[in-house]
């Protein structure tokens, strides 16, 4: 078996700011893809997700002030 990460994919607060920020480095998104946007980079994807959507797709909450140890990191990796 060949080990590789294909996609990572981060929480953020603000999809669209997000977007704008990695679209600003150069980076296109692809696909037409309601509440996540998806860029290819050299072989693996990186996605954008809102926090509440990436966590609850991994079945996990999300504590609800900053500054606490959380139990999710805003990241996953696959």
């Amino acid at each position: 078996m060949e080990n590789r990460i294909s996609l990572v994919t981060l929480g953020v607060r603000d999809l669209d700011r997000a977007r704008a920020f990695y679209q600003a480095l150069g980076w296109t998104p692809c696909g037409d893809n309601v509440g996540v946007v998806f860029f290819q980079a050299n072989g693996m994807a990186l996605a954008l997700w809102t926090s509440p959507e990436l966590a609850k797709d991994a079945k996990v909450n999300i504590a609800p002030r900053a500054g606490r140890d959380r139990p999710f990191g805003n990241i996953s990796i696959a």
